[in-house]
């Protein structure tokens, strides 16, 4: 009974604890006498850590190893040689295509730089890119937020939640309650029985297709590998020159709704028509799918890509139509069990995430008329956000499920002053028949 959700424990218990909580409501019900005996023993094993007790007990104030959460957010980290020393007087620049900033720095006699009071709406990719005191690119950026240590750090600090389909609290009643309403369902003949499938066993194994030509000879007038996009912050710095009969032009398009942006856009040199971009199969229309070519072409770092396919012969454009009249460039990203992390020395592509629109929680559509019953569902009514007045009374209705039974009611909030409540009831619905 203690493993349902609760507001106490989801805000007060499960932020300060370290690995799975087996039981959490149990800590917060008033009922077991032995509860903050055990709350003691959980936080001594899983909860308090790197405590002192003989400078806590002289009173010695404690130095908090992390600074309160600003609005702005910061990039620091470490310029070095190839031999691992720091670079003092280095030059580091920032710049992310999709917002147009642009800003650099230098290093200080121990080679630390920062970059700080960047105000952000969203995520935001940037790039960096470091160079010593004469201008020669033979160093390696470290980013304080891409050290191996804190990877390893944030990798033993996840502890997988302990689910299992077949035996967790969480799922068997969930399939119980499929299991009868299909059983419903079938009685009243709203949809047929069900055919069980024997068990099938897959022997053969999936031809691994490296690319996404529709060709059937996977033939390309050219092929770019990934060994031949490196050293490029972003895809647009890296093809134009390369690739043979295409010519980059800055065109306009439409990144969001009265949002353009200039982009330099390939186009075949016989015509000069615009190419067709396929992204992992996908084709990228200038019309509808502005903002994803924006992204390829300006902001996604070629180290993502496995390969890139032009075709130009119309023998091997005539499969994608009007569409590709002018040629096709296929882009094929890496897999991402083919993915790795690789040394890229003097420039990192990194995103920060600032601030973005609060997402509204889904709830079912409702209105002053009187609701419809409604058809057979564990939960009935659910409201993320409801607002209560001055005496701290809020109405709320919804609509009755179609067959009695028994359920249960819970209510939980948080005060003006950040209190946390919390009640729950149980519900008894008896349906009326003529006899009564």
């Amino acid at each position: 009974m203690y493993n349902r959700q609760s507001i106490f424990a989801d805000l007060l218990l499960k932020p300060a604890i370290r690995g799975f909580i087996e039981d959490p409501g149990y800590y917060f019900d008033r009922q077991n006498p032995d509860r903050l005996l055990h709350l003691d023993l959980l936080l001594l094993t899983q909860g308090y850590r790197h405590f002192v007790w003989k400078d806590i007990l002289e009173g010695k104030e404690q130095a908090l190893p992390f600074a309160a959460e600003p609005i702005t957010q910061t990039i620091r980290g470490i310029l070095l040689n190839l031999k691992g020393k720091p670079v003092p007087k280095g030059k580091v620049t920032l710049f992310s295509a999709e917002t147009g900033v642009i800003l650099d720095t230098l290093t200080d006699e121990k080679g630390h730089f920062v970059f700080d009071q960047l105000l952000l709406a969203g995520s935001t990719r940037f790039t960096l890119q470091g160079k010593d005191a004469k201008g020669s690119d033979q160093v390696e950026l470290v980013v304080d937020s891409l050290r191996q240590g804190d990877q390893q750090a944030i990798l033993l600090d996840t502890v997988p939640h302990p689910l299992d389909a077949t035996d967790s609290v969480w799922i068997k009643p969930y399939l119980h309650y499929r299991a009868q309403v299909l059983d419903s369902l079938i009685k009243r003949g709203v949809i047929g029985v069900p055919k069980a499938l024997e068990t099938v066993e897959v022997t053969a194994k999936q031809e691994k297709k490296s690319t996404y030509n529709l060709n059937p000879s996977g033939r390309a007038d050219q092929t770019i590998d990934a060994n031949e996009l490196e050293g490029c912050p972003i895809l647009s710095g890296c093809l134009p020159g390369r690739l043979r009969g295409v010519v980059f032009k800055i065109k306009s398009i439409q990144i969001m709704k009265d949002v353009f942006r200039d982009v330099p856009y390939p186009h075949t040199t016989r015509g000069g028509d615009a190419m067709l971009l396929v992204m992992d199969g996908r084709n990228l229309d200038l019309e509808y799918n502005g903002d994803e070519i924006f992204d390829l072409l300006m902001t996604a770092p070629p180290s993502d890509f496995e390969s890139v396919e032009v075709l130009r012969d119309p023998a091997l454009t005539a499969v994608y139509g009007a569409t590709g009249k002018g040629g096709v460039i296929l882009f094929h990203s890496k897999r991402f069990s083919d993915r790795h992390v690789a040394e890229q020395f003097n420039v990192k592509n990194i995103v920060l995430h600032g601030f973005t629109k609060v997402r509204e929680f889904y709830m079912p559509n409702s209105s002053d008329k009187p609701m419809p019953a409604m058809p057979d569902r564990a939960t009935v009514y659910w409201n993320p956000d409801v607002v209560t007045d001055r005496s701290g009374k809020a109405p709320f209705q919804f609509p009755l499920p179609s067959k009695s039974g028994k359920y249960r009611m819970v209510i939980e909030g948080v005060g003006v002053s950040g209190k946390l409540g919390r009640a729950m009831w149980r519900l008894v619905e008896k349906k009326e028949t003529k006899d009564n």
